[in-house]
């Protein structure tokens, strides 16, 4: 129902037939969707496969970075999913400034970003396991700093 109000198809009165075409104008509208979004189905497939993001896979795509920048030099950690863009291509903006991405928070994480846990069915308290290990840390005087999703884009796009 909620995909069916999402697209506008009318919800059926649980009646087997009119279940199917429901249920088939949402796949259409949803194969839409990804292939505007990725080109093919194909490509739609290939961003959700079993491969998981590993931050030493981002590497710059560029040499000229501004050292003045916050980011330069500095380790971020993603934890949650992120609204505006994919994990992938705002750990891209991190190392194209200089930074460095990491998949973990350790001691030399500088910052924490945090996307959205709502849909994470594994979080019971609000809070990643990454987060509580940086408030944590902060507790022992690391200096890390937690940044909101905003705070993160207005720092990246905004300098």
């Amino acid at each position: 129902e909620t995909v069916a109000a999402h697209y506008k198809v009318s919800s059926p009165a649980h009646r087997s037939y009119a279940d199917c075409e429901a249920c088939n104008a949402c796949y259409q509208a949803l194969l839409s969707d990804a292939v505007s979004q990725y080109g093919d189905f194909d490509g739609f497939k290939a961003s959700y496969s079993s491969h998981q993001l590993h931050a030493k896979d981002i590497t710059a795509t560029t040499d000229n970075f501004d050292i003045s920048h916050p980011l330069y030099g500095k380790l971020c950690v993603f934890t949650g999913t992120l609204e505006k863009m994919q994990r992938k291509d705002a750990m891209q903006l991190v190392v194209n400034l200089g930074g460095q991405c990491g998949d973990n928070v350790t001691a030399k994480t500088n910052y924490l970003i945090l996307g959205n846990n709502d849909f994470c069915s594994l979080i019971k308290d609000g809070k990643s396991n990454k987060q509580k290990k940086a408030e944590s840390l902060i507790l022992k005087g690391k200096d890390i700093q937690i940044l909101s999703e905003n705070v993160f884009y207005d720092l990246v796009l905004n300098q």
